[in-house]
């Protein structure tokens, strides 16, 4: 469930270009969610837990020769782990193409699941200011 959101626009544009979200599961894990087209580039993914911390930089479609670093935080050490490169354009691409072909379809569960969280966003917050 949503928390608390927050969504902003920009000049011009029909589009929500920055916002963050505060979401609950029913079990009450948290987690926090921020965005910004407009933004320093920063993309990472951050699980936060009481016995330490994993994070992952450059986590959404780093360049397709891109290396990303797995960082394992626990107590005093940390683990890094170098993953292998993942175009993750082409990879989206070669699923479309499989789907389309085989007239496989993506869990719809998940799919529903993912629109209503934003139409939940999107109804617990006002409309950022539309363009100018």
């Amino acid at each position: 469930s949503v928390v608390g959101a927050a969504r902003a626009g920009s000049p011009g544009l029909r589009v929500d270009t920055a916002g963050c979200a505060l979401l609950r599961t029913p079990r009450g894990i948290t987690a926090q969610l921020t965005f910004g087209i407009d933004h320093g580039y920063r993309s990472r993914y951050e699980i936060v837990g009481s016995r330490g911390r994993v994070t992952v930089d450059r986590a959404f479609t780093p360049p397709a020769d891109h290396s990303p670093v797995l960082h394992v935080e626990q107590g005093a050490g940390v683990l890094e782990r170098a993953l292998p490169p993942c175009d993750q354009v082409s990879g989206a691409l070669r699923a479309f193409a499989a789907a389309a072909r085989t007239g496989t379809v993506p869990d719809q569960a998940v799919c529903l699941r993912q629109a209503e969280l934003l139409a939940d966003i999107a109804a617990s917050t006002p409309a950022p200011a539309g363009p100018s």
